[in-house]
This record gives C-alpha cells, sequence and structure tokens, in this order.
C-alpha cells in the first residue's frame, strides 16, 4: 500500500497543489480517474471518505429556496466555489484519503471546465479537444467512485434503528409495541446541515457530459457512440443519480431514444446482428433498461422513454411470434445471462410496467434456470455467460414479481417461479451449512423474500414455511448481534408478521417474542409518521364534506379517508365520529363498522400504456375498452392488512376519479354516493339527482 499512497500524493500535488498549471491533457485526466476507478473496484482496502464530506456547491434564489435544475455556470465554475478553504497549499495535515477525495473532485473540476469551454469557444491555443472516448471512461469512472447515497425513488437514504439489551432480554409476552416519545433509537443518515439537494463537484462533472454528448455542433458526437458506450454512460448516471437537471434529463432521454431507434433499425438482437452500428451484447440493452427503470423513480419524465425502449425491444425479439428455432424451444431469451435477466425485470418493476410478453419470457426463462440448478449442475458457467442464478438474484426477481403483482391469474410461469423459489434458497443454503452469508442472502434479500412471498400468497407450502422461519430466526439473530436493524427491512418483517400469524402460523412460530415486540414499534412510529395529502385526496374530501359525511383524513392506520359508522347504520353518512369513540373502535372495543376510503393514483398500478389514449385511426374501427390496470403488490398488500384489522376498504381509483371535471361537484357527489353508499339519494334544488350511470366503454369522459 505504500507504493499506492505515494502515488495518490504524487498526483495531488500535482492536481491540487498545482491546480493553476493544469498540468495534465484531457485525455491524461480520464486516464487519471478511470485508473482511480479501476483500483477502487477492485481493491477494497481503498475507501474513500463519504461523498457527503466532498466539496458541494448550492444555489438559492432571491427568496432564500434552492433551485436545483438553473445555474449559473460561469460562477458555479470559479474555483472559489469549487474548492473548499481546507483545501489549500498549507494543509500538510490531511489524511491520505481525504488528499484522494481532494484528486478526485479538482479532476471534476477541470473536466468540466473543459467540457463547457469547447461548446463556448473559449478554447486556449494549446487546448487538445477531449474525445467521446475518454468522456465516455470518466462518466463510468465517476459513477463508480460516487454512488448515491439515497436509493432511486426515496426521500432520504436508508434509516437505522438500534436494539438495546433490554430489549432483547425483555420477558414481555404481549406484542403491545414499546415507543419512545423522542424516537431515540432510530439513527437518521442525513447531511447534517439538513441539505439533501446540495450539488456536488461530482454533478456538475456529469450535467456537463449531458450537455456535451446532446451537442449537436457540427454532429460531433452524433452516431459514435458504441452500444457498450451507451450502456456504460447511462449506468454511471443511475450509479450516481443524476437525473433532474436539464442536462442529464436530456441525455437520458436521448439515449432512450437512440436505443430504440438502433433496435427498429437493427432487424433482431436474438441472433446479435446489428449491421448499422457496432454490435452489442444483450447486457448493452438490460444495463439500459436498469438505468431508466432505476432513475424515472426520481424523475416520472423518464418513464415514457423507458416504455417506448421496453416495446422496442420485445418487437425487435419477436415475442408472440411463431417463427423461428427460439420460439419452437420455448425460451426466447436463452441467451440471456441471469443479470441480463434480473436487470431487466426490476427495470420494469421499477417503472411498473406490464409488458407482459417481456415478463413471461423473462420468467420462463427464469423457471428453466431455477429447475436445471436443482436437477444438474453442469451448465454452471462463470462471468457474464453464466447460466446459473446467485440466491440474491432470484430474490430480486421474487421481489419484482410480486411489485408487479404476477399471480398464477397472468400466467403460468409467475406461479411456478413461486414455487420453484423455495426450493431453490433452500438448496443454497443446505450447501453453505446453513449459511445465510456464505449464499450472500443479506438482510435487504431476507426481508425481499419474506415479503414477496407474503404479498403473492405463497407461503402454505412446506418449503416456504421452513425458509420464512429460517429467515425470520436469522433476522432475529442478526438483529440482536449487531444491535441494529435497516427500519424499511423491519418494516417488510412487520408486515409479514402480520399476515402469518393467523394464515400461517408454524411459519413464524419460533420468531422471539421481544423481536416481535420490536418489530411491531418501528411500524407503529412509521405509521404516525406525519402524512401529506394529495391533491385528489383533497378534492375526494372536499366532496365528502358537501355531502355532510364526516370523516378523518390521513389516519394513524395510514388511512386516507377514515369514516366510522354508527352501529346498524345503513348509509356512510351516518357516522360517530366522536373522539373518544373512534378510539374505542380503532381499539376493537366498540361494536362500529370502521370503513377506510383510499384514493389510489397512478403509483399504486402498472403504467398505462401510451398509446392506451390514442384515437382510432379514420376509418378504423374503435379499438376495445383497454381493461384497466392492474393494482401493485404493495397496495394489496396494504388493503389485507387493513381488512385483517377490520377496516371495510373501499378503493377510488384515479382512472375513475379522473373522469369526472373537478367543476362537476354534482357528478362527484353521485359518484361517491353510489361508490360509498353514502345516501338513499342526493337532493339539488328540491329534485333528485342521485342517478349514476356508468360511461359509455368509448367515452373517455361524460362529455364527450
Amino acid at each position: 500500500m505504500g507504493g499506492q499512497d505515494q502515488t495518490f500524493d504524487i498526483l495531488h500535488d500535482l492536481l491540487v497543489i498545482h491546480r493553476e498549471e493544469k498540468l495534465f491533457t484531457p485525455r491524461q485526466l480520464c486516464n487519471v480517474c478511470w485508473a482511480i476507478a479501476k483500483h477502487y473496484d477492485r481493491d477494497p482496502d481503498l475507501i474513500l471518505p463519504s461523498s457527503q464530506s466532498s466539496s458541494t456547491l448550492t444555489s438559492t434564489s432571491s427568496s432564500g429556496k434552492k433551485k436545483e435544475e438553473v445555474w449559473d455556470w460561469a460562477s458555479l465554475l470559479n474555483e472559489e466555489n469549487i474548492i473548499n478553504d481546507d483545501d489549500k497549499k498549507d494543509d500538510v495535515d490531511v489524511s491520505s484519503q481525504l488528499r484522494l477525495a481532494q484528486t478526485i473532485d479538482e479532476i471534476a473540476r477541470q473536466l468540466t471546465v473543459i467540457l463547457f469551454q469547447e461548446d463556448e469557444k473559449e478554447i486556449e491555443a494549446d487546448h487538445v479537444d477531449i474525445k467521446l472516448g475518454e468522456i465516455c471512461m470518466a462518466c463510468w469512472a465517476y459513477g463508480k467512485l460516487k454512488p448515491r447515497e439515497t436509493p432511486p425513488g426515496w426521500p432520504e437514504p436508508p434509516q437505522m434503528a438500534r436494539v438495546t439489551t433490554a430489549m432483547t432480554t425483555s420477558t414481555t409476552t404481549d406484542n403491545s409495541p414499546t415507543t419512545s416519545a423522542n424516537n431515540n433509537d432510530i439513527n437518521i443518515n442525513t447531511n447534517n446541515n439538513g441539505d439533501r439537494k446540495a450539488v456536488t463537484v461530482t454533478d456538475m462533472l456529469f450535467d456537463a457530459i449531458g450537455y456535451a454528448l446532446c451537442q449537436s455542433n457540427d454532429d460531433k458526437y452524433d452516431e459514435d457512440c458504441t452500444w457498450s458506450e451507451l450502456a456504460n454512460v447511462g449506468w454511471a448516471f443511475a450509479s450516481h443519480g443524476r437525473c433532474r437537471s436539464r442536462e442529464s434529463e436530456l441525455l437520458l432521454k436521448s439515449l432512450a431514444e437512440e436505443a430504440s431507434n438502433r433496435l427498429k433499425d437493427d432487424g433482431t438482437i436474438a441472433n446479435n446482428n446489428n449491421k448499422n452500428n457496432q454490435n452489442f451484447l444483450v447486457r448493452d440493452i438490460s444495463q439500459l433498461l436498469w438505468t431508466l427503470g432505476t432513475l424515472q423513480a426520481d424523475n416520472f419524465r423518464l418513464g415514457d422513454g423507458l416504455v417506448v425502449l421496453v416495446e422496442s425491444l420485445s418487437a425487435n425479439l419477436r415475442l408472440g411470434t411463431k417463427t423461428g428455432s427460439r420460439f419452437v424451444q420455448g425460451r426466447p431469451l436463452r441467451s440471456w445471462s441471469c443479470a441480463d435477466l434480473v436487470q431487466t425485470a426490476v427495470a420494469l418493476a421499477h417503472a411498473r410496467i406490464d409488458e407482459k410478453l417481456l415478463l413471461t419470457a423473462v420468467y420462463e426463462e427464469g423457471n428453466y434456470r431455477l429447475m436445471e440448478e436443482r436437477t444438474s449442475r453442469n451448465g454452471r458457467l462463470s462471468g457474464d455467460d453464466r447460466r446459473t442464478f446467485h440466491p440474491w438474484e432470484a430474490s430480486v426477481l421474487l421481489w419484482a414479481q410480486a411489485r408487479l403483482y404476477l399471480t398464477e391469474q397472468e400466467g403460468v410461469e409467475f406461479d411456478e417461479f413461486t414455487e420453484d423459489a423455495p426450493l431453490f434458497f433452500l438448496k443454497a443454503l443446505r450447501e453453505k451449512r446453513g449459511s445465510f452469508t456464505e449464499c450472500r442472502i443479506g438482510p435487504q434479500e431476507q426481508a425481499n423474500i419474506v415479503w414477496s412471498l407474503v404479498t403473492l400468497e405463497k407461503y402454505h407450502s412446506t418449503e416456504a414455511i421452513i425458509l420464512i422461519d429460517l429467515i425470520f430466526a436469522e433476522a432475529a439473530r442478526s438483529c440482536k448481534k449487531n444491535r441494529s436493524i435497516q427500519l424499511e427491512h423491519a418494516h417488510q418483517l412487520w408486515q409479514a408478521y402480520f399476515m402469518l400469524e393467523e394464515d400461517c402460523p408454524e411459519a413464524v412460530k419460533r420468531i422471539p417474542k421481544w423481536f416481535v415486540t420490536y418489530l411491531k414499534g418501528k411500524w407503529s412510529i412509521e405509521k404516525a409518521r406525519d402524512k401529506k395529502s394529495s391533491a385528489r385526496h383533497r378534492s375526494l374530501s372536499s366532496t365528502l364534506q358537501l355531502m355532510g359525511v364526516d370523516h378523518i383524513n390521513e389516519h394513524d392506520e395510514d388511512i386516507d379517508v377514515a369514516i366510522i359508522l354508527q352501529p346498524n347504520a345503513q348509509w356512510v353518512h351516518e357516522t360517530d365520529m366522536d373522539d373518544e369513540i373512534t378510539d374505542s373502535v380503532i381499539d376493537g372495543e366498540e361494536d362500529h363498522v370502521s370503513v377506510a376510503v383510499e384514493f389510489d393514483g397512478p403509483n399504486h398500478f402498472t403504467r398505462v400504456r401510451i398509446n392506451d389514449d390514442e384515437p382510432p385511426a379514420a376509418g378504423a374501427f374503435p379499438p376495445s375498452r383497454p381493461d384497466p390496470p392492474r393494482a401493485l403488490g404493495h397496495t394489496v398488500l396494504k388493503y389485507r392488512l387493513l381488512k385483517k384489522q377490520g377496516w371495510t376498504v373501499v378503493r377510488v381509483p384515479y382512472y375513475e376519479f379522473d373522469k369526472i371535471p373537478f367543476w362537476a361537484s354534482m357528478e362527484r357527489q353521485r359518484y361517491l354516493q353510489r361508490k360509498l353508499k353514502t345516501h338513499a339519494n342526493i337532493n339539488f334544488s328540491e329534485v333528485d339527482v342521485s342517478e349514476y350511470k356508468e360511461l359509455t366503454p368509448d367515452f373517455k369522459s361524460r362529455f364527450d
């Protein structure tokens, strides 16, 4: 390690201490950051400081609010704005790790300046152009060196909850939650200043890369990117999590469009024939799918491009076409690696895309791989071409299936996968002498497996019961040993336990009482968090108020609208919302009916296809009314949890409610009257206007 440290110190001296001299060419800068990233990728002992300690930038408006999307590039690229005061020449006591981080940040700063200067013609006499391949190298390097800390779609990084010795040694036998008023046992990993939107030098570099690659001046980079470069650039943006700025969004949309066009132009990728562009591997496409599927959770504007890419891929593979040897064999994705299958499924799950032909092919191939693993190990290969799943990969496929709620009704392939997966996991554990660590089934995988089996209601087989029992035992042991558990994992485990406690008690009979109590306490805190009603929810609540229906918004049980009815009430407007009665009903002490009205927005369902709302061509027959989108797994599980607690759940899906114009308040009242049975009739100007008619199938609204 001594030689390595000396090399990094020399680089720090040349790049940071002597930054004014600009000793490195663009190519050398790209080579240096690429080499550091390669070393970091292969040497786990090379540890960089958290990205929170890197140089950051902030942009504020006159009102004091941050505005991440608009930047004054000239001022932001000013050296004094980017390099911290600690980065001075006389700072000789800085650790080797921090010196390396400063070196990486300085390379990013210099590359950012170069990329913007090239377009603005502010080029010095001795300037050397930066080439496309070098840009892609640098992009990959910073995707590796500066990964995101917050998972896609999450408002904050994962949270850890501490476990005290008193909790694990408690002799409590009931399941009452033990919570703390000040919630001291939760450690939220956020920046000390509370600013989760701070822009780093690396963010600036990614925006500069997006800006440079999307420029059309002289078509400098047009059609020059290989498939591998397209995939690696996309991966880097996803790894770092940069997608909301104008530059990054434009680049990612361009990647999706370019890949879709190439798939349409190149015939089929089944045999990897690509005549117009460079040859590519399936992993290039699956990596682009994963990129867009991951980032659309942070920027919904990327979703449409992903849908087009998925449709282009399905058409390219000729799925459903009864020609070709691969269809006869019944395995159109036989040449795909396990990583390709997993990345594709994850992309579709994150983006809520119900591309049935592609999903069927993925899980059909997954079933073959699981079956081959159980019967023979001759097919095991190494590297990217292996044909045997790692256990963690199978757990991701199971999670994707549960997320999209792909049950037997959607295809026999999905039912078979949920039956085979527990057998696969148990075999892997037997081979590793029961060690979850050696099987690489970590806490995340354990929580996903149990949550998925419960969501899909596939926990009654002997293998599933044994697996769930082992996972809960391992989770409790690990929680007790490490004195902590990630809160998101605790929530998944509690939801699973709550359903299994009555539906399949043999699967959870060995769980320690202290662990059950602890999980319930964490879930109680989660439900009590502050909630913000959506615009649709507020509109629904306003309509109920106009109808005289008393209700509670954002109930503690994570219910949008809670209504407590009087005993023997015939209509929902006959409520009994006294605070004491409401509390007693929640505790199960009163003979009242509890109604949970859940407004389900688009994120609770699979994505509606882009072409579903397009009118038919002139002279063509109108298309049949498309099936409503399918509720996602987490939504289905939530309803089951509420019903188990005694709530009568009434769903108000957005695709019904949104068809009623916002100004048609009487129409909305009629809709809720029938949906909730609020009143026997509705009168307006002493006239009964309660008649409610379903929309004509080919109408989009009542005013077509």
